[in-house]
């Protein structure tokens, strides 16, 4: 009887585990959309849960690290979602679903800084979850999505092509919209990098904490890049003290 039972409780965390690793487009997750301006098609990719990554309530420090695995872009001018693109364009963006309530929010932007619009947090989180329910449905980390249909980001986001960038309306003028254009990666070996801003109160208008720099590669690879807490000088100072310290030493023993 007991064999039974625990026969019954590994077979429960074994499809416990794997239901949890195929919960893609879930709450939280960082979410990278790209679309061809002209053309029909959309691509949006599951990077990961923001808890792996720290939360990325402030700036991220870890490694700098491949987020999109096996995953990549569909590269212009393939088989494929792009078939007919090429980067020149291609618009690229990335958000965060943090579900119904509008409590926080996360949103790729210039470099320069980006500023919300007040009173948006409800709509942007509305339609993020509309999105990803939308994108859940391919069942992988990601998924190749019609512009048109009204569940996409082009649709919802970019409210059809009329307020590109503008997040649901969260972001309200156009010099803080949250795409980029990838028209530069048609150099080889160069990279496009977008920046997360991250808000933690969504209905007031607010200046957002940048936190990430997130890069896409010629390769159509995206990387998190790293920015490592600097050793603090005293540190420095006291190992090259102990360096010398050692130094000393070997010479007395000599």
């Amino acid at each position: 009887m007991k064999r039974i039972i625990m026969l019954l409780v590994a077979m429960m965390l074994v499809f416990g585990v794997s239901g949890q690793a195929m919960a893609y487009f879930a709450q939280g997750d960082l979410i990278q959309v790209v679309y061809q301006t002209d053309g029909a098609n959309e691509v949006a990719t599951d990077l990961g849960s923001l808890a792996s990554l720290g939360g990325l309530t402030t700036a991220y420090s870890g490694p700098t690290q491949n987020l999109s695995g096996a995953y990549n872009i569909p590269l212009p001018g393939t088989a494929g979602a792009f078939s007919t693109a090429n980067w020149a364009n291609m618009q690229i963006a990335y958000y965060v679903s943090s579900g119904m309530a509008p409590v926080s929010a996360w949103t790729s932007g210039p470099q320069a800084g980006q500023v919300n619009g007040s009173r948006q947090g409800a709509a942007v989180a509305a339609w993020a979850n509309v999105t990803d329910t939308y994108a859940a449905a391919s069942a992988t980390a990601q998924a190749q999505l019609l512009k048109s249909n009204q569940p996409s980001y082009y649709y919802k986001m970019d409210k059809g092509g009329q307020a590109i960038g503008s997040m649901a309306g969260f972001i309200q003028k156009p010099e803080y919209q949250g795409e980029q254009n990838l028209g530069a990666l048609a150099t080889p070996g160069s990279f496009v990098d977008s920046y997360l801003y991250y808000y933690p109160a969504v209905n007031t208008s607010t200046r957002g904490v940048m936190v990430a720099t997130l890069r896409t590669a010629a390769d159509g690879s995206t990387s998190i890049v790293g920015n490592p807490v600097p050793v603090p000088p005293s540190i420095l100072l006291l190992g090259s003290g102990l360096m010398g310290l050692v130094g000393i030493r070997r010479k007395q023993l000599v």
